[in-house]
């Protein structure tokens, strides 16, 4: 997914899927070689060496002044403030001391390429410390031999020396985030893109719906028709209810009729 790298060789070493990003310093032979073999990682430059090679454009009365510029653009949080904040160094710093100026905007996408990817990764992707960290500690200990050991026995001591000093190595911030990356998630000013394509429920057909309530018309129709009503047959009243009907009615004719007074 990310390779800190001073070299290539990772082909020849089984790497065949193409790293996600390559974060490495100026040297030409690197990014040169990462086209052959990798046409299609992105590049980030790593912002450390970056830093150091434009405050030596300038004189070391300008440095500290200067220094503090660089972190902006970095440290915004966005691609856009970042874009906003290298203008204006550019600005600041076009009349006086060019050849800084150019030695950082020339490699402007390349310096920015971090932005898209996570929020989480930026520390680890910025610059090559991870990298740089571990050397350090090999040529700490290579630099006291000085050139004493074979090389089997040199490559013995860099590995326990390596296994050493993984022990106290951090894990990668938003590792939840890797899955994604694999997967091919796309990621802008360090936030995943989203799509929600959201479709509109799709209509009824009209045939069936026109159907349905034809056939429905044709049920009203033939049970609630006035003329289909007076066609049908009468019942006849059961004996039980002319008997009620007519105790009813001689009960109306002995009633006594009020009159008004």
């Amino acid at each position: 997914m990310y390779v800190w790298a001073d070299g290539v060789d990772l082909q020849a070493r089984g790497l065949t899927t193409a790293p996600e990003l390559a974060v490495a310093d100026g040297a030409l032979g690197f990014w040169k070689a990462l086209e052959e073999v990798f046409p299609t990682t992105r590049h980030q430059r790593c912002w450390q060496h970056k830093t150091v090679n434009v405050l030596n454009k300038v004189a070391k009365s300008v440095q500290p002044a200067m220094k503090q510029d660089p972190r902006e653009i970095w440290m915004a949080p966005d691609r856009e403030t970042a874009q906003t904040a290298l203008t204006t160094f550019e600005k600041k710093y076009a009349a006086k001391h060019a050849k800084a100026v150019e030695c950082l905007t020339k490699d402007r996408e390349a310096l920015l390429a971090f932005y898209a990817f996570p929020a989480e990764h930026w520390d680890h992707v910025r610059t090559t410390n991870p990298i740089e960290s571990v050397f350090a500690t090999v040529r700490h200990r290579t630099i006291r031999t000085k050139g004493a050991l074979s090389q089997n026995t040199a490559k013995l001591m860099v590995f326990k020396l390596i296994t050493a000093a993984a022990k106290t190595w951090r894990r990668l911030q938003g590792e939840n985030q890797v899955p994604k990356l694999i997967q091919g998630a796309t990621f802008r000013d360090g936030i995943e893109v989203t799509e929600t394509a959201s479709q509109d429920a799709a209509p009824p057909r009209r045939g069936w719906s026109r159907r349905r309530r034809r056939s429905s018309g044709r049920a009203g129709r033939s049970t609630c028709s006035p003329a289909s009503a007076a066609a049908a047959p009468a019942e006849p009243a059961s004996p039980r209810s002319a008997k009620t009907t007519w105790a009813a009615r001689r009960h109306a004719a002995a009633a006594p009729v009020a009159t008004a007074g």
